[in-house]
């Protein structure tokens, strides 16, 4: 889509930005509870299940802040670069 800006047109670039952050906002999203629950459902029990549950919760621990952060930045991101329809 072109829009008019001064005295040419120049190519809507909002979109294409606002593509990518979506997909790295679902990306970052399921990335979380990918790395922190696979040591879980690995392991199947015993010492190895303690182990891997041990590390599940750590790394749960760790990065939950951190994966909370990066939704309301990614997600705030998004809703900054959605294309406005204007109404005249």
């Amino acid at each position: 889509m072109l829009r008019r800006y001064g005295g040419g047109y120049e190519p809507e670039r909002r979109g294409t930005l606002n593509g990518r952050l979506k997909l790295i906002l679902a990306i970052w999203a399921v990335a979380y509870p990918v790395i922190a629950c696979g040591p879980a459902l690995i392991t199947e029990g015993g010492v190895s299940g303690f182990v891997g549950n041990f590390i599940s919760l750590t790394l749960g621990g760790l990065l939950f802040v951190p994966w909370i952060l990066g939704l309301l930045v990614l997600g705030a991101l998004v809703w900054a670069t959605t294309p406005r329809r204007y109404r005249p």
